[in-house]
């Protein structure tokens, strides 16, 4: 029988999902640290932090993101390679 985790890794992500994986790799290029739950609302027009929690729960869950609990921006990026601007 599959491990259910496994199989949460093996899901595709949502087109919302994509899109703040994709933020979240710009900014720690730019910023070289992980936007805030606020950073990621605020690019999305979200009202609330909770929505980009939702989104980034999601990550870990299917394990494009590890967290690192009670951690602030306490998120490192799974299988990715991430390129730092030089300016």
């Amino acid at each position: 029988m599959p491990n259910p985790s496994t199989l949460a890794c093996e899901e595709e992500l949502t087109v919302t999902q994509q899109k703040v994986l994709d933020f979240m790799k710009g900014y720690f290029c730019k910023f070289q640290r992980m936007p805030t739950y606020r950073d990621i609302s605020d690019a999305f027009g979200w009202s609330s932090p909770q929505a980009a929690m939702g989104h980034v729960k999601a990550l870990v869950r299917k394990c494009r993101l590890s967290a690192e609990p009670e951690t602030a921006r306490g998120f490192q990026f799974v299988g990715i390679t991430v390129k730092l601007d030089a300016g």
